[in-house]
């Protein structure tokens, strides 16, 4: 159940309008659907709908919008180039930009759905934000919605537009929000502070060009990575632990059967695990070249 809606913009500052341009990173994510990511926090059963209007929401949105003073494009949107408005398209930032915030409840089992078992994704999905329409196709970059559960906890989801920024410049921003919530109103910034000019990505081989201009040549529905996820009435979801031995275990699997000197990383053995997983899931042929793209 929804219980407020509003619009929370950078604190009161000289924060100027903004155009950002994109770089050829960021032109693949154009017609992407939102990344989505939900982060559970436990509270005292003591916590009723009234402690929390009353304390948490209060000090979640003033601490966003001191945040946002820092992180303003991300209050912005993406939309076409005043350069070229037929086929770039840019980042912008205006005086009165704002993120969208959802504050709702829910009665369903937090302890449930915070766990890693397998549970209906519909009970998941009511969590994450609906980002906000606009009549000229411009997009929002971010929307946010919180969501308390009686005397249990809350949930924050994100709906993020991958050409904003990459998962590890969007945790900048959660943890420096995180500070200042704990902070009490002062604004102590994770170091580095945020970097926006995209200028310093060189592009000697116009692959900015190249991505648009393949981007262009399909509907904005049929693009890459525009296709919205699939919701099954029946469908579950789940958290899969890989332990630092899996991790370890993964490493020599590869070592053995590459013959390499060179340890790959966590993560790159991580996703090639979940990618073996979902390709044997899809029963594609042995012949197929299946490619994972990631940014």
């Amino acid at each position: 159940m929804v219980l407020k809606k509003s619009s929370v913009c950078p604190s009161s500052g000289c924060v100027p309008e903004a155009t950002f341009p994109l770089t050829f990173f960021d032109v693949l994510w154009i017609h992407a659907h939102p990344v989505e990511r939900i982060f559970f926090y436990p509270l005292p059963q003591h916590y009723c709908t009234t402690d929390f209007m009353n304390s948490i929401v209060p000090s979640l949105t003033s601490s966003l919008s001191l945040t946002l003073h820092h992180f303003y494009p991300l209050a912005g949107k993406l939309r076409h180039s005043d350069l070229n408005s037929s086929t770039d398209f840019e980042i912008h930032y205006k005086h009165g930009d704002s993120v969208s915030l959802t504050v709702a409840e829910s009665h369903a089992d937090f302890q449930l759905l915070s766990s890693n078992h397998a549970q209906p994704f519909n009970d998941v999905y009511t969590l994450v934000p609906v980002p906000d329409k606009f009549s000229d196709d411009s997009k929002p970059l971010l929307s946010l919605q919180v969501t308390f559960f009686p005397n249990s906890g809350i949930s924050i989801a994100i709906a993020l537009h991958h050409a904003a920024c990459d998962g590890l410049n969007f945790m900048h921003f959660f943890k420096s929000w995180a500070l200042a919530y704990r902070s009490e109103g002062s604004v102590p910034l994770l170091h580095p502070p945020p970097m926006f000019d995209r200028s310093l990505v060189n592009d000697p081989h116009g692959c900015h060009s190249i991505f648009l201009q393949d981007l262009l040549s399909f509907p904005a529905e049929e693009a890459p990575g525009s296709s919205k996820l699939a919701v099954w009435d029946d469908g579950v979801c789940a958290t899969f632990l890989l332990s630092l031995e899996h991790i370890q275990s993964l490493k020599k699997i590869f070592s053995t059967k590459s013959g390499e000197n060179k340890t790959p990383s966590s993560f790159a053995v991580a996703c090639a695990y979940a990618w073996v997983c979902y390709v044997k899931t899809r029963d594609y042929s042995i012949k197929e070249s299946i490619f994972l793209v990631r940014s």
